[in-house]
């Protein structure tokens, strides 16, 4: 779990995080963790306790791992994804807008925006984008095409 540190995160997003951060790493959260078959944040939980489904029986040396891998350093983390992103396949996604007349005004501006916003996280420029809009029946298929044609036409 993890805050990320936007320019428009708030006083009360960073209180609810704190909130919910203290709520998930409280022993009783901990020990309900456990239960389910994870292994708890919580250190001194032991995982060979009586009530623990960390068990031989169950596939699990729960006094394994003995060792265990720092959090890399940022710049590590950011060259995987990056290395993800150039290797990966390429996308085709249909975005599907209604655009009957339950959705006029605030509705639709909201979901343009909202599409503005997905197309905009998508880093390259080679995912096929098309759009398939309704409103009862479907009204209008702009077939597949390249990002980069249509963020630059």
């Amino acid at each position: 779990m993890a805050l990320l540190e936007l320019p428009s995160l708030s006083a009360n997003q960073r209180r609810t995080y704190q909130a919910l951060r203290e709520f998930l790493l409280n022993a009783d959260s901990q020990k309900l963790v456990l239960s389910y078959g994870y292994r708890p944040a919580d250190l001194s939980i032991a995982l060979d306790s009586a009530d623990s489904p960390l068990t031989a029986a169950n596939g699990v040396d729960p006094k394994q791992p003995q060792t265990t891998l720092q959090m890399p350093p940022a710049a590590v983390v950011e060259v995987v994804q990056n290395v993800w992103y150039y290797t990966k396949r390429l996308t085709n996604v249909f975005l599907v807008v209604d655009t009957s007349g339950s959705m006029r005004g605030e509705k639709l501006d909201a979901a343009k925006t909202a599409l503005g916003a997905f197309l905009a996280q998508i880093k390259g420029s080679q995912e096929r984008i098309g759009l398939v809009e309704f409103s009862g029946q479907v009204n209008n298929v702009i077939e597949l095409e390249e990002l980069g044609h249509a963020r630059h036409p």
